[in-house]
């Protein structure tokens, strides 16, 4: 988990320092710094909220809001039935798991890769 984190670190950082030395990105923009910086805080937000929520944080929350669903609308019995053969589903569970944390580890390495990137090129 870690290695992959520092992975995309460094892809970003090295992509960027690419794009600034053909042209694309300037390190001297005020503008383009600073657009760097707030993709770069956004990606990390994405990631640190993919992380309270694949920690379980959010779970009662998440449950009240279902049972308030149920009582709210109707679902058929087919409907229901196909809730819980998808609740069963490991294969689905373990495919879930693997995407958030997939998403949540390169969205935080995006994120630091650029923020690191746009507060060297600030200095």
């Amino acid at each position: 988990m870690l290695k992959k984190y520092v992975w995309s670190v460094f892809i970003v950082i090295f992509l960027m320092l690419l794009m600034n030395a053909i042209n694309i990105v300037s390190s001297h923009s005020i503008i383009s710094i600073n657009r760097i910086f707030l993709i770069g805080i956004i990606a990390v937000l994405v990631g640190c909220s993919t992380y309270v929520v694949r920690s379980g944080f959010l779970d009662l929350f998440f449950i009240g809001f279902s049972k308030i669903r149920d009582v709210m609308m109707r679902q058929s019995r087919s409907m229901k039935a196909e809730n819980e053969r998808l609740k069963a589903n490991t294969s689905l569970k373990h495919w879930k798991h693997s995407f958030y944390q997939n998403v949540m580890i390169f969205s935080l390495g995006l994120g630091t890769g650029l923020v690191l990137i746009s507060t060297v090129w600030a200095i």
